[in-house]
């Protein structure tokens, strides 16, 4: 998956992303703009932290690079996970 490949059929434009409207085939890419790394995180794993209200631009800031640990203003986007068959 490339960090490019959005969703275009999502309900609501990127900004206005919220939590509750990423369903289980969802991932979140997150590109760490300070070294380039890109992970992948569960809708379920966001939800454990934040309310389903929540939008994922307010909770940008809180991510950390599992890489160079650095924190905010990343890129990020929802990708479809592939379905095991």
């Amino acid at each position: 998956m490339k960090l490019t490949d959005f969703i275009p059929d999502m309900p609501r434009s990127r900004v206005d992303l919220r939590l509750e409207d990423l369903r289980e085939w969802h991932a979140v890419a997150i590109q760490c703009r300070a070294c380039g790394h890109i992970g992948y995180v569960s809708p379920r794993t966001l939800r454990r932290r934040w309310a389903g209200d929540v939008r994922l631009q307010a909770i940008d800031h809180r991510m950390r690079c599992t890489s160079c640990r650095w924190r905010g203003g990343h890129a990020w986007s929802v990708v479809r996970v592939p379905r095991n068959h």
